[in-house]
């Protein structure tokens, strides 16, 4: 049932893991919500999360209504924010599997910067922005991130992670001009989904039964846990901050050994680091010689065993959050998916 004292709630990239699980939660918030997606959008994963929680067609119709807009596009953006309280902006290119970096700089940066114009223009009272860890500094092996770890500039930074970085410089500056603005830096999202792809492509490796692990480590985080998180710091008068929101920081293979045994299989072989590397080397020689387009490289098996630890303290002092256990969060993923997606 909408609650009429809070605003209208525009949520950007809706068709997506994070839009869609956050609709649902500011749904059974109360809110009344607008959802931004393309023309030529799929909704499948939408409507299963909406399924998942049991949003049925009559609440859905009566506190959603839907708009079609392109981040590129300032007349769109514009009348997709037409009467908009809160901006929740989750729309972003993640990856490069499907585009050139060139085009995942574009669409994050300038359709950040016109998504802030709009906001503006229309008035927004406040808006949260979707970064991720990856736009954060880097420490020693051993030490923990935070939110004011400095960058390394001897770091090879992702070009999703620059183009995150680069988005957080103008939220502080629209903050700073009057767009009152929190950044939410999630670790990798985990939650019930029926599209393999993104930070989910591991749950659907254990589906199968992933036979093997890594012994990097990383954050991770409930999807609930961060739609909470945004949910709470959207109501509060805090902005112009940036807050990691991460739950647990597990080894990939004590996070495989979980979802594997979730999804029925045996607990996966952890990798000899040097193995990992010469896979790497071995995959980026053979795209180098022949043009093949295998997904991994020696940066990513370089990530792959990396050991990093984050902190979310900043986050827990704001707002008080209880992050859902890591083994609670996979029972219910793979309770979820087990019961309900068909590969």
């Amino acid at each position: 049932m909408i609650n009429h004292k809070l605003p209208l709630a525009l949520v950007t990239g809706a068709t997506g893991l994070v839009g869609s699980h956050l609709i649902a939660a500011l749904i059974q918030h109360g809110y009344p919500v607008r959802a931004m997606k393309r023309k030529t959008s799929n909704l499948s994963q939408f409507n299963y999360i909406m399924s998942y929680y049991k949003l049925d067609s009559e609440t859905l119709s009566s506190q959603l209504e839907w708009v079609d807009a392109d981040l590129l596009h300032l007349n769109s953006l514009l009348n997709a924010m037409h009467g908009v309280g809160h901006l929740y902006h989750c729309a972003a290119e993640v990856n490069l599997t499907s585009l050139s970096e060139a085009q995942l700089m574009k669409t994050n940066i300038e359709g950040t910067a016109l998504m802030i114009r709009a906001a503006q223009a229309s008035h927004v009272q406040k808006a949260c922005f979707i970064s991720s860890i990856a736009a954060l500094g880097h420490t020693a092996i051993g030490e923990v991130i935070d939110e004011e770890t400095p960058a390394d500039s001897s770091y090879r930074r992702s070009a999703y992670g620059r183009s995150k970085l680069a988005v957080e410089e103008l939220i502080f500056k629209a903050d700073v001009s009057g767009l009152p603005s929190v950044i939410v830096n999630p670790g990798v999202v985990l939650g019930a989904t029926n599209r393999n792809e993104s930070s989910s492509k591991i749950l659907f490796l254990a589906k199968r039964g992933t036979p093997f692990s890594t012994a990097g480590a990383s954050g991770y985080v409930d999807v609930r846990n961060l739609c909470q998180a945004m949910i709470a710091l959207m109501l509060s008068p805090l902005h112009g901050q940036r807050y990691i929101v991460v739950g647990a920081n597990p080894t990939q293979h004590q996070l495989l050994a979980l979802l594997n045994k979730g999804f029925g299989h045996r607990a996966p072989i952890c990798l000899p680091n040097a193995i990992i590397k010469g896979a790497g080397a071995l995959a980026g020689l053979i795209n180098r010689t022949f043009g093949t387009n295998i997904p991994f490289d020696k940066q990513m098996a370089q990530t792959s065993i990396n050991r990093t630890t984050y902190s979310s303290q900043k986050l827990v002092k704001a707002i008080a959050i209880q992050f859902t256990p890591l083994e609670e969060t996979v029972s219910d993923i793979c309770t979820a998916m087990s019961s309900r997606v068909k590969d």
